[in-house]
């Protein structure tokens, strides 16, 4: 069986009565699905730092 792993609406939050809080192979999360233990390292080290410097130095955003 496939299923989903949901985390942003369109309407949030989403309402009590939205049928998918019903199905059982839907998991809805609070916009914390993208918390892992590298989400410091990946938005710090991966994206902030280079592309600051690319700021710094008058370059376009490195791309993601």
């Amino acid at each position: 069986m496939a299923g989903a792993g949901l985390d942003v609406f369109q309407t949030e939050p989403l309402e009590k009565t939205n049928p998918l809080w019903n199905l059982d192979n839907v998991i809805i999360t609070s916009h914390s699905a993208g918390f892992t233990k590298h989400f410091n390292k990946r938005v710090i080290e991966d994206i902030l730092i280079p592309n600051l410097k690319n700021y710094q130095n008058g370059n376009q955003p490195a791309k993601i």
